[in-house]
């Protein structure tokens, strides 16, 4: 699978970059104008057909318009937002947040500045975008909206193509938590059943994590628990979105070598699921006091991508050969764009 990045170049070098590396560790193909090389068409032809051969497009803006090529009247940056919108290409559109310090020579002036309102105030009333900050910040939030949507798209396969790298006790919690599910009429494998699984394994260093949380927060245990998996694999149940961000999210940086864990799952799902399970007990223990207690005990769990992070060596993510389009082209940054 292939995403488009599309912005100005000047003033958002280290921001892509950012976002590139986010991407690429979510399994995608980048096109985008770094890497395009010489070729003889137009900057903006080529822009507009790697759009073309892209699957979504994601955008980011800031304080510049761009460069408006000869003969048009909108930046090459508007037009590859309109050329995605009119391909009904899935958009991601994120925007500086306003109060953000940004470099005044980076902020352009007239025409582009009236210009450039325009445009977000177009993107703003068809499509929901978020703010960003840094290009930490960026890197997050690209990659949790991406993840989302490649779960979302990708849930009937996802714990498939993830079963060969996941411990067997973690395996066994999904079996026990879908079976449940299952015999409540329900459709997906929601956070409470996966936690109430996890309980029900009795695992020694999950349950000192567990101890932390005050009793009655974390769901009870499931007690006449179906530990048969076939049902599982051959159904492929819907996930709910806090356990299918999960494993998109960490799931690429798992291995053979490296396998998810129980406390992998847990963890993440805890500090980051936006579900009213996992919100119940941040409210307890809150994500900065949840780091302290796995690092006072030793855990060792698999984090989502951090902008400038790398997988550690020798971690393979599991094929996921759907996601790989073709190579992306090459091109450098055009005309102060």
């Amino acid at each position: 699978m292939k995403t488009f990045l599309s912005s100005t170049y000047l003033d958002l070098a280290d921001y892509r970059r950012a976002a590139v590396d986010a991407l690429e560790r979510l399994g995608q193909q980048v096109g985008r104008m770094e890497v395009f090389g010489a070729r003889p068409e137009e900057p903006s032809q080529v822009c507009l057909a790697e759009i073309d051969d892209c699957d979504l497009m994601v955008g980011i803006y800031a304080h510049r318009y761009g460069f408006v090529p000869d003969g048009t009247h909108v930046s090459i940056t508007e037009a590859e937002f309109d050329h995605a919108k009119a391909r009904k290409k899935p958009i991601f559109c994120f925007m500086v947040d306003e109060d953000h310090p940004w470099p005044p020579k980076m902020i352009e002036d007239e025409p582009g500045r009236s210009k450039l309102r325009m445009f977000k105030a177009k993107i703003g009333s068809v499509f929901v975008r978020d703010t960003f900050t840094t290009s930490q910040d960026l890197a997050y939030k690209i990659a949790t909206a991406i993840g989302r949507y490649l779960s979302d798209r990708d849930h009937d396969n996802l714990l498939t193509r993830l079963w060969p790298v996941m411990e067997p006790d973690l395996q066994l919690a999904f079996a026990i938590a879908y079976n449940q599910c299952r015999r409540e009429g329900l459709k997906s494998i929601k956070t409470r059943y996966l936690f109430a699984a996890l309980r029900r394994l009795n695992h020694e260093r999950l349950n000192v994590l567990l101890a932390r949380y005050p009793a009655g927060l974390v769901p009870d245990r499931i007690d006449e628990a179906d530990t048969t998996s076939g049902h599982l694999l051959a159904e492929n149940p819907e996930l709910s979105g806090c356990v299918g961000e999960c494993l998109t999210m960490i799931g690429p940086h798992a291995s053979e070598q490296r396998k998810l864990t129980l406390e992998d799952v847990f963890v993440d799902i805890a500090l980051h699921g936006v579900g009213s399970t996992a919100t119940k007990m941040r409210s307890q223990i809150g994500a900065d006091e949840l780091e302290d207690i796995v690092e006072q005990l030793g855990l060792d769990v698999i984090r989502r991508p951090q902008s400038g992070a790398k997988p550690d060596a020798g971690r393979e993510p599991p094929a996921r050969s759907e996601l790989h389009g073709d190579a992306a082209w090459r091109r450098p940054a055009q005309r102060g764009r």
